[in-house]
């Protein structure tokens, strides 16, 4: 979709990294169940601000970590505020450059949950219809990027909960 992407041979498998473009971000042709995990490992390996994972719950939403130069996580739109002014926005979660993370994104029916490094960071209770990602629109459900950071991402991957999901392709 936009930014620079580049598919490595990692020492155990492929790696996915993304350049320091404004809103960098890639598709995932893939249509989760209506309820999902949602799990990427990555390492921030320059810059100062944030990875994105795109994901939709009934609309189109994200969870941003280390946004706004590393000062706020959360969801972003809800309700058509970003993280650093809606509820579920988290302050004083510290990373420095080459700190490999976990990051799942929990999608129920009821809820959408966020967890870093095995840690809850927020939770939001939503059908998913107040829900949207102004900034990080993908031609796809599912997607990851990064804001100004280039990143390499280890593993991306999907756990159904409910339901069957299908390819896009």
């Amino acid at each position: 979709m936009a930014g620079v992407w580049k598919l490595n041979t990692g020492e155990f498998a492929p790696q996915l990294s993304s350049d320091a473009t404004h809103h960098a971000r890639i598709n995932i042709a893939y249509q989760p169940p209506e309820e999902y995990d949602f799990r990427v490992d990555f390492t921030r390996s320059a810059g100062d601000n944030c990875m994105t994972q795109i994901f939709t719950h009934q609309n189109p939403c994200c969870l941003v970590l280390f946004g706004w130069k590393g000062t706020v996580s959360g969801f972003q739109q809800i309700n058509n505020q970003s993280a650093d002014k809606n509820a579920t926005g988290v302050r004083n979660l510290s990373t420095t450059n080459g700190q490999r993370h976990t990051s799942v994104v929990k999608v129920r029916k009821t809820f959408i949950e966020a967890w870093l490094d095995g840690n809850l960071i927020t939770r939001y209770d939503t059908d998913g219809s107040d829900m949207s990602a102004k900034d990080w629109k993908v031609d796809a459900p599912l997607g990851v990027g990064t804001q100004l950071s280039p990143t390499i991402f280890h593993t991306i991957e999907l756990t159904e909960i409910t339901g069957t999901g299908r390819s896009l392709r």
